[in-house]
């Protein structure tokens, strides 16, 4: 008995002899880079999608704010054969302008608001209140010039622009400046300055 247990015991030991097989490790490739990239990739595009998508936006704009974009002009016509001599102003541009004030200046001194009044006190600063018969137009906050609109500011009698040229042409051109500030629709703003015959137009913020 004690013989056989010795070999059932020695029979259970391990023998040194035999091989344990090793484990089999796979390894998963890394794919986290290319989530990565995808993602980053993602994101580029829909930022030059929202880049283009404003910038187009933004030259409809520009579009629109051209396409009703007024062009102010103030002009004289003294000659002989005028059908109407004065002084006009007029928009050769492509949408309305909205006045918002008006400034008259008789040599350095300021009169202020085209008014009635105004004008009054610029043809007596000058001599014109008896010597010429005119009519004069008053551009009052928010008068509206339309597009190819020609509105005349001061308009002389027929013939009298012959027979008072020099005095005229002294008094409207060389000493008179007008100052016009105008809106278009998209308030966009400019100053239109009138002096010695000629006019410019410049960005502005107007104020009435």
């Amino acid at each position: 008995m004690s013989g056989s247990e010795e070999n059932s015991e020695a029979s259970a030991e391990p023998s040194s002899d035999a091989r344990t097989e090793p484990l089999e490790v796979k390894v998963l490739p890394d794919r986290g880079w290319r989530a990565n990239f995808l993602s980053y990739a993602a994101s580029v595009v829909a930022l030059a999608a929202l880049i283009v998508s404003i910038w187009q936006g933004y030259l409809a704009y520009q579009q629109n704010l051209f396409s009703v974009r007024p062009l102010l002009v103030i002009d004289a016509d003294f000659v002989d054969n005028a059908k109407k001599p004065g002084l006009f102003i007029e928009n050769r541009g492509l949408g309305p302008a909205t006045i918002v004030s008006t400034r008259v200046i008789a040599d350095t001194k300021d009169l202020g608001a085209m008014t009635l009044e105004n004008w009054r006190t610029f043809r007596r600063a000058y001599g014109l209140q008896e010597t010429v018969r005119m009519n004069v137009a008053i551009l009052d906050k928010g008068f509206v010039i339309a597009t190819k609109q020609k509105k005349f500011l001061i308009t002389l009698k027929e013939g009298e622009a012959r027979t008072l040229m020099p005095e005229i042409i002294d008094a409207l051109i060389h000493k008179l400046k007008i100052e016009i500030c105008h809106c278009s629709l998209y308030d966009e703003c400019w100053l239109i300055t009138y002096k010695t015959g000629l006019s410019h137009n410049r960005p502005a913020k107007c104020r009435a």
